[in-house]
């Protein structure tokens, strides 16, 4: 009553036992109706009984419902979608909110446009079919060691293999914990010599952003060695091919870090 409008068939149902309390009416026995019932209605001021409809209440507390979500900050849309930035779950609430939102605005829009009026259920699936794409997409990664080349993939590799001379190798490789992850940079030029390394501890994350990241952090240190022609060499085949193109389809929680990676390998 108080969050959703109930059909008025309903409404009629409730408001027939209300009568049917105040004319004395009973299975075996019926009353005589001494006034219309619209004067049960009526305000105490006016000569009535002060009694409300249903229907009324029914469209006032949903009324109040939508204000205090659009109006009071604890339960405001920039609250809700602030408070899933802020949740430090890898990025599951936010995905599942944005999913949500997706649904609601979807079924608006085949109303508005369609006239088809929501169906709940349908809504509800539209949710957990999406967020199971977008949240879970990744955990299907294949774990192959394959180098990816800014610009050109060398073939599948089981030890490490030296670049063509004048070239340098920076392998990327990530350590995923409980609570923290670590990844490593390591350069060498083309007889195995060492340049360089980087290393970054941060905040976990599901393992396709943890790839990511050391790929970005192997760019990184390449520009800070001031290296030319640099080949990134991982063993995250889904994160090789999302970097050089290969793939078709890019994680969106990962979308942000490939962005920068290609931005930096330009």
């Amino acid at each position: 009553m108080a969050t959703n409008l109930v059909l008025k068939v309903f409404i009629r149902k409730l408001e027939k036992t209300i009568r049917d309390f105040w004319w004395g009416h009973s299975r075996d026995t019926r009353k005589l109706h001494h006034i219309k019932w619209d004067w049960f209605l009526i305000s105490k001021e006016q000569g009535g009984l002060g009694l409300r409809s249903l229907e009324h209440i029914n469209l006032a507390l949903v009324a109040k419902l939508a204000w205090r979500c659009s109006d009071d900050p604890p339960y405001s849309t920039k609250q809700c979608i602030l408070s899933w930035f802020n949740a430090n779950d890898g990025g599951y609430s936010f995905c599942l909110g944005s999913c949500l939102l997706w649904a609601i605005w979807k079924a608006r829009n085949k109303l508005h446009f369609e006239k088809i009026k929501p169906h709940i259920p349908t809504v509800i699936n539209d949710v957990v079919y999406w967020f199971s794409i977008y949240y879970f997409a990744e955990d299907d990664v294949g774990i192959s060691s394959q180098s990816a080349r800014i610009v050109v993939n060398n073939p599948v590799q089981q030890v490490w293999y030296a670049p063509p001379e004048g070239t340098v190798k920076i392998n990327v490789d990530v350590v995923v914990g409980l609570q923290k992850i670590s990844a490593a940079a390591i350069a060498r030029n083309h007889v195995g010599q060492f340049l360089a390394a980087s290393t970054k501890i941060s905040d976990h994350s599901s393992p396709m952003v943890a790839e990511a990241k050391s790929f970005l952090l192997g760019l990184k240190l390449a520009r800070i060695i001031q290296l030319q022609d640099v080949i990134i060499e991982g063993d995250c085949l889904n994160m090789v091919n999302i970097v050089d193109g290969s793939s078709s389809f890019t994680p969106w929680r990962v979308r942000f870090l490939v962005e920068e990676i290609i931005k930096l390998a330009g």
